[in-house]
């Protein structure tokens, strides 16, 4: 199969929220046809610095993700596991720097393109979606939210989830 590349397109919306947390790697003008990694983390609410750990890990996994595709043709699951371990050691290091537990957390949405198609992971409520101009929608990933395990587990009905206080 023979994909055709063009120039990254990106977008942010800034809802009802104050603070943003969320980053994308690489910055929208820097992305271009030739990448082959893109990258977006969003900090986790009632976490310290969702700012801080969305802007690093999203480069993190990126430098890390983009150097191996340097010297390999094809990305598995275990290289972004090392990306996702070299992050957080990375934010364990500037964390309070105490020796306590990191309290830094964020969503990972990544999606690596390579010689054997497209390899894409997330966690969190970010979400990838595969949208074809004559299509549509083709492909949307699950939302790993509570509010959402809820619903899928019966406990929640949609409607519920609106108002649900802990969504």
């Amino acid at each position: 199969m023979q994909f055709i590349l063009r120039q990254p397109l990106g977008y942010s919306y800034i809802g009802r929220k104050e603070d943003q947390e969320d980053a994308v790697w690489p910055a929208f003008e820097k992305a271009s046809a030739q990448g082959r990694v893109f990258v977006l983390c969003d900090g986790v609410g009632g976490s310290d610095q969702g700012e801080v750990a969305s802007q690093n890990a999203s480069r993190v996994i990126g430098e890390t993700l983009t150097n191996i595709l340097m010297t390999k043709p094809v990305l598995d699951a275990s290289d972004v596991q090392l990306a996702i371990d070299n992050a957080y050691e990375y934010l364990e290091s500037i964390d309070k720097g105490d020796g306590s537990r990191c309290t830094m957390a964020t969503t990972l949405t990544v999606v690596c393109l390579h010689e054997n198609g497209v390899l894409a992971a997330h966690m969190g409520d970010s979400r990838i979606y595969l949208i074809r101009p004559a299509t549509g929608m083709m492909y949307q990933s699950s939302d790993h939210s509570l509010v959402n395990m809820l619903v899928q587990a019966g406990e929640l009905t949609p409607e519920e989830a609106k108002t649900f206080p802990r969504k």
